[in-house]
């Protein structure tokens, strides 16, 4: 069966230390994503070098949102940037 490209939001949010790992488990499911749109909308300095160090080799594109617009709206950025 084949199948198209397929994206995938994640909503970021604080929490650095758990986003590599998200990604990561993303990367192994059964239907790989071509891309990953990782929306920071964090009110701190977003996502730090070493998270955009750590993930340059992956299929990763990090999309810089406003700073606390929340879950809903910050797929729908993510979801706009795939479009």
């Amino acid at each position: 069966m084949q199948h198209g490209k397929i994206g995938v939001v994640i909503p970021y949010y604080r929490g650095g230390e758990t986003i590599v790992e998200c990604v990561r488990s993303v990367l192994h499911s059964h239907l790989k994503p071509s891309i990953i749109f990782v929306v920071d909308n964090c009110d701190l300095s977003g996502l730090s070098a070493d998270i955009e160090d750590e993930c340059a080799h992956l299929p990763l594109r990090i999309v810089r949102a406003l700073p606390g617009i929340g879950f809903g709206r910050a797929c729908n950025v993510g979801i706009q940037a795939a479009i």
